[in-house]
């Protein structure tokens, strides 16, 4: 039972990395983008919210039908692929200036965090199917996970540009790959 315990909340700070990574990405294009209008670029607010729009109707979009294949594959193999898609999308916006490819590295990052968590929450249901005390604290630090990814990302990023510039991208990817070591993704099924 204890051991049960430290796995969930491994998988839910895994998460929470997650989060942190996707935030910090947010952050992170914003400034890029600033940075790429001192040097003549065109940019607009217009650009930066359609950008923050895009990954997250990916993410919405792509939610519900991942979230039925990881009903017929490993969700296992399913969390893989989403973290290293967004390590994919985090080193592919930093690469480019090309607005076209702006778009498809935030569509691919919000693919991303949805390959992970409809099996993330799939295996959090059935780990606590038990207890429903359990379930219901496991569920309330998931969502304090993502908030408090959220919170810290933005803030890690913007430290991440002020100490790295361009290369702070390559750090977020690192982040999604470090949540995608197998200590942290439950086998499962």
């Amino acid at each position: 039972m204890v051991r049960q315990h430290v796995s969930l909340g491994v998988t839910i700070a895994a998460h929470a990395i997650l989060r942190v990574a996707s935030s910090a990405s947010g952050v992170l294009i914003g400034i890029y983008l600033a940075s790429l209008g001192g040097h003549g670029f065109q940019v607009d607010a217009g650009l930066l919210g359609t950008l923050g729009a895009v990954s997250f109707a990916a993410e919405l979009i792509a939610s519900i039908p991942l979230g039925m294949v990881s009903d017929a594959v490993s969700p296992r193999w399913l969390m893989v692929s989403g973290a290293l898609a967004g390590a994919l999308a985090v080193q592919l916006f930093a690469l480019s200036a090309h607005v076209e490819v702006f778009f498809l590295s935030r569509a691919l990052e919000g693919i991303g965090v949805a390959a992970v968590t409809p099996p993330l929450l799939a295996y959090l249901a059935e780990a606590t199917t038990h207890n429903s005390a359990l379930r219901a604290r496991v569920m309330s630090f998931f969502e304090l996970s993502l908030l408090a990814g959220l919170a810290l990302g933005g803030l890690m990023g913007s430290q991440f540009w002020k100490l790295f510039n361009a290369h702070a991208f390559s750090l977020v990817a690192l982040a999604y790959l470090e949540r995608n070591q197998s200590r942290y993704i439950p086998d499962f099924r």
